[in-house]
């Protein structure tokens, strides 16, 4: 909630994910960092009046900005099945 206003992602209602939850599976466990900023990051940008895909835009460009030579967050986006090929390859530069 953001100044009484719901703020949630629509695969949050698809999972059945409680309001003022962020669930991380297993899986990907061992980038909980990353996954975590990038969400209360673009619950920031929703609750600032962003619709859902420019606020995770926006918030990929934050990862970008803090994390472009993190090698565990490059390795990370190379895991990832779909939705990410866009980022940094974890084998370029």
């Amino acid at each position: 909630m953001s100044d009484g206003e719901v703020v949630h992602a629509p695969t949050a209602d698809d999972l059945g994910i409680p309001l003022n939850e962020v669930w991380v599976s297993e899986r990907w466990r061992k980038y909980e960092r990353f996954l975590l900023f990038h969400e209360l990051r673009e619950i920031e940008y929703r609750a600032a009046g962003h619709d859902v895909a420019e606020a995770h835009e926006r918030a990929e460009r934050d990862e970008l900005s803090l994390w472009r030579a993190n090698p565990r967050w490059r390795v990370m986006n190379a895991e990832w099945d779909e939705g990410r090929a866009h980022l940094p390859d974890p084998h370029e530069g």
